[in-house]
This record gives C-alpha cells, sequence and structure tokens, in this order.
C-alpha cells in the first residue's frame, strides 16, 4: 500500500505519506487492526523498524487499560456517575477493562456515555462486551433494529458513509 509519485526516484512513500528515509531521531508509531495487512516501509539504518503487538503483551495491556480508567474516573462527570453507581472505584477499573476485552477503543465509547447517562439504571453486568458488543447495542439503540426499517436514519447512514467531503449541521432539514 504505497503510492508512487513519478518525479524521482525517492519518490515512493508509505501510505501515511511519510519519506522512505526518515532522518536521525524521527519515530514514527503507527497501529492498525490485527486484521489488515499495512506494510510499513522504511529504508532508514537510523531508524530500524520494530513490529509490537500488544496481543504478546496482554499483562501490560491490561495494566495500561486499569491505569486509564483511575484516571478518567476522576473527571466530574464520571466521579458523578461513580458516586451515583455506589460501586467501589477498583470494581468499576476491573469491570470495565473486563467489559472492554482491554480495547481502548471501548473505553474511549463507552465513557462518555457512562456519563452522560446512556446506561442509567442498568446492572453493570448488562453493558455490552467488547467493541463488536458495543456497536451492536448502540446499533440497536439508535433504533436501527426496529420494524419496519427506520428507512430514513439507513439512508442517512448510506449518504454519511460515501460522502467525501464534511457536511454541516445546518443544512436544510432532510424529509421522509
Amino acid at each position: 500500500m504505497e503510492c508512487a509519485l513519478p518525479q524521482s526516484s525517492d519518490s515512493m512513500v508509505v501510505l501515511i505519506f511519510l519519506p522512505r528515509v526518515l532522518i536521525e531521531k524521527v519515530f514514527v508509531l503507527m497501529t492498525k487492526r490485527v486484521s489488515v495487512a499495512l506494510p510499513f516501509l522504511t529504508e532508514s539504518p537510523l531508524s530500524p523498524l520494530y513490529s509490537l503487538s500488544l496481543l504478546d503483551y496482554p499483562a501490560e495491556n491490561r495494566s495500561d487499560v486499569e491505569t486509564y480508567l483511575r484516571g478518567q474516573f476522576e473527571d466530574p462527570a464520571l466521579a458523578l456517575w461513580i458516586t451515583s453507581s455506589r460501586l467501589e472505584r477498583e470494581i468499576l477499573v476491573q469491570a470495565l477493562a473486563d467489559k472492554s476485552e482491554n480495547n481502548f477503543m471501548y473505553i474511549r465509547y463507552v465513557l462518555p456515555e457512562l456519563a452522560r447517562g446512556a446506561y442509567a439504571g442498568i446492572d453493570l453486568r448488562q453493558l455490552p462486551v467488547g467493541l463488536k458488543g458495543y456497536y451492536r447495542d448502540h446499533w440497536d439503540r439508535m433504533g436501527m433494529n426496529q420494524t419496519p426499517a427506520p428507512l430514513l436514519k439507513i439512508n442517512l447512514l448510506y449518504l454519511l458513509s460515501v460522502t467525501r467531503t464534511p457536511i454541516s449541521r445546518g443544512l436544510q432539514t432532510l424529509r421522509e
């Protein structure tokens, strides 16, 4: 997945448009999904390529997730939610780390929803498990599994997914 620009022999760049030869003391941190083959090519002897998979370090990843959660619990909105949940912070840290399957994207989506009350009144055990579980739950809460199918919502999501330019909230109201 590289782009070739015909101007010069040194014009090959990686997908994120970095030069093939990096200068001294330049470091790039790149993440990707496990199932996606995405080569990262560099020819710099001063900056060797290291590949690191978090799957090889489950205990360290879990520790990072727990540390992140503890830090996020200092947010006033989350602190209020914690107080109203009547659960100890450490129990919440462990439960959310378990529910997230140690996935930071899950935490990034679920914590703000907890803070704004999207899961008010449900038992902690009822939170979705894993990122895919979160997406399924969110889809359901959006009303996307209703009968009859919410065609306006489906069409809007389709349009948002194929549009390649920013869309303003100020656009004229959509009508069914």
